[in-house]
């Protein structure tokens, strides 16, 4: 089922066991266990493709644009095209957001977290923090420079899915409903402090 719903390729089971009192438990291991691939890959280096880009400066850069420039004889910039080779794609997107959203869920203990926030220092200057759902997980073509991206994808696929509501629609119908956050905020100290 894991290698259907996740796409791995394989499963392995370790040696030994693990102990879990709480499904919190299990959460925390599996983002612990993501955070550290995240890392090692970080470590070996970010995956990385060319992307197009186009500049105007006082220097050529790349190839220029003639056809720009005939019209525009009297601008004294060029227009250029080259190719920048880039960490800022979306399968290190994925990641990062993944982690940014296991940092703010609650999931993890302050031990625990420790190893998340490493991981997501490690990546946060190579890619830009955008929104990613989970179905980006899913599907995904990956060559022999990017395949161990494919287990850690799994599991953004598995924390996107399951971690709180997210900012697009779903495929799902429900009632819709309203509350008052203030309101319900209060209620919620008042009760919190009669308990303590």
């Amino acid at each position: 089922m894991l290698e259907y719903a996740y796409q791995l390729k394989s499963f392995h089971f370790l040696e030994g066991s693990i102990q879990s009192k709480t499904v919190q438990q299990v959460f925390e291991r599996l983002a612990v266990h993501l955070a550290k691939l995240v890392s090692r890959r970080s470590r070996k280096g970010l995956y990385r493709r060319y992307m197009q880009k186009s500049d105007e400066g006082p220097f050529l850069r790349g190839k220029m644009d003639v056809q720009h420039q005939m019209r525009n004889v009297r601008h004294v910039n060029l227009r250029s095209q080259y190719e920048e080779h880039e960490a800022d794609v979306e399968d290190n997107q994925i990641l990062i957001w993944t982690l940014y959203k296991i940092m703010q869920s609650g999931i993890c203990r302050e031990s625990s977290l420790q190893t998340v926030r490493r991981a997501y220092r490690g990546i946060k200057d190579a890619a830009i923090l955008v929104p990613v759902s989970a179905e980006t997980c899913t599907g995904r073509t990956y060559n022999r420079l990017n395949q161990d991206y494919a287990p850690m994808h799994a599991l953004c696929h598995f924390f996107l899915e399951h971690i709180g509501a997210h900012h697009t629609g779903g495929d799902r119908t429900m009632i819709p409903f309203v509350f008052n956050m203030a309101h319900l905020f209060e209620q919620f100290v008042a009760e919190w402090l009669q308990i303590q």
